[in-house]
């Protein structure tokens, strides 16, 4: 998916709804611990969500949960743990 954001603009309710729409509702938690699931489906927090992600994009937070995440290395079914080619690298945001 390209990526065409201009940091000096919000984020749009449509755009919100567009990448909400994309993701999958079985995707694991990120760093905030909340599921997909809920962020697709707890419709009264969009507002809130939007408010929260425009405003962390204008002051220039710390908050590292945001755009930070966590990545695991697995081991492909039927390879062996030391073969490097048999990896399967997992990254959650």
């Amino acid at each position: 998916m390209e990526c065409n954001v201009d940091i000096n603009e919000n984020v749009t309710m449509p755009e919100l709804m567009r990448v909400l729409k994309k993701a999958s509702p079985m995707k694991p938690a990120g760093p905030e611990c909340i599921p997909m699931y809920w962020w697709k489906n707890l419709k009264t927090l969009r507002p809130v969500m939007l408010k929260v992600i425009n405003n962390e994009i204008k002051v220039e937070s710390k908050a590292n949960w945001l755009y930070e995440g966590r990545t695991w290395l697995f081991t492909k079914k039927g390879k062996e743990e030391n073969d490097e080619r048999g990896k399967r690298l997992i990254t959650s945001f």
